[in-house]
């Protein structure tokens, strides 16, 4: 059996309710852009989701908001380019670094890819 993009653990050690069911779909996701070979996106949205879940500076609410934007990211990820939702895709670029200020680490590595996921996406600034 493969082993899942982002892995939780067996304890909800986060507080952020639902925690495996967000991951079981952010990385259900990530699969489809992998399997599609979209390697470098399905990396980036592990790597940010994986921060977010073990970052301590990360206050509960915020790692939940964080969590439940990179799925929704993740799934737009996942859509073919024409049944994307820009609009949602453009609001959750935006909001993603207001819930990540109070984490420097986490943070800097959403916006060292930034262009890359706008690329992805296919907005401009």
């Amino acid at each position: 059996m493969m082993e899942e993009p982002i892995a939780v653990g067996r304890l909800n050690n986060t507080g952020v309710a639902n925690i495996h069911d967000i991951v079981g779909n952010i990385n259900r996701s990530i699969i489809i852009l992998q399997d599609a070979g979209h390697e470098q996106m399905a990396e980036i949205l592990k790597e940010i989701g994986k921060a977010a879940i073990i970052d301590p500076d990360l206050k509960k609410r915020a790692c939940q908001a964080t969590i439940e934007s990179l799925r929704t990211l993740a799934w737009e990820a996942s859509l073919p380019c024409a049944q994307r939702h820009l609009g949602i895709v453009r609001a959750v670029l935006e909001y993603i670094p207001i819930l990540l200020s109070g984490s420097p680490d986490t943070l800097n590595y959403y916006r060292v890819h930034l262009d890359d996921l706008r690329e992805f996406f296919g907005i401009s600034e």
